[in-house]
């Protein structure tokens, strides 16, 4: 005797592993443009301390300044801490590119479609972001800051898609290929 499953009530439909990792991506992405929006939040000296910190981490972990005077080595370091906070930046918005393009690969829309509305979200965000910087005290408003955040969105957004799309070729031969060998 065969049995025959109750209809679903209209609009309730199973779970897929599409809805899920749509949801723990959102909450990722969320919980990160917040991280952003907190980092932003620091007033001049705090933002100071937290990158010091890590300049001179890396300073004594790469031994930067090893056989250079006193002045060269704080010319040194202002560079170097500029090119680190900078690298912050794009590093961030980089990982917020990458988790927008995760979330809309859960939708059914076209690759140009993800890529254009990941870019141009996390790039919206950027731009968000340092606004939010020019009323926090010590803090400025930089429109290279907003570029070097674009591109870490952009870079972002193609890495996911692009691993995506390898993946996803890389799946379809391997299927084709298995519809080959068992007809």
């Amino acid at each position: 005797m065969s049995r025959v499953r109750p209809a679903s009530p209209p609009g309730d439909r199973a779970v897929t592993g599409h809805d899920i990792a749509r949801e723990i991506l959102l909450e990722l992405t969320l919980t990160w443009m917040a991280i952003i929006f907190i980092l932003s939040s620091q007033q001049q000296a705090s933002s100071e301390q937290t990158s010091g910190g890590v300049v001179r981490f890396l300073a004594d972990l790469f031994r930067l300044t090893d056989g250079l005077d006193a002045e060269a080595a704080a010319v040194y370091m202002t560079g170097f801490t500029f090119f680190v906070r900078k690298m912050a930046h794009f590093t961030e918005f980089m990982i917020l590119g990458g988790l927008l393009s995760g979330l809309l690969l859960t939708f059914p829309v076209s690759w140009l479609f993800r890529a254009l509305t990941a870019f141009f979200t996390g790039a919206l965000y950027a731009v968000s972001d340092e606004i939010h910087q020019y009323f926090v005290e010590g803090r400025a408003m930089q429109v290279f800051d907003m570029l070097i955040d674009a591109a870490g969105v952009a870079t972002g957004v193609l890495f996911v898609l692009g691993i995506a799309a390898m993946w996803l070729d890389a799946h379809r031969r391997d299927t084709a290929g298995a519809a080959v060998l068992n007809p």
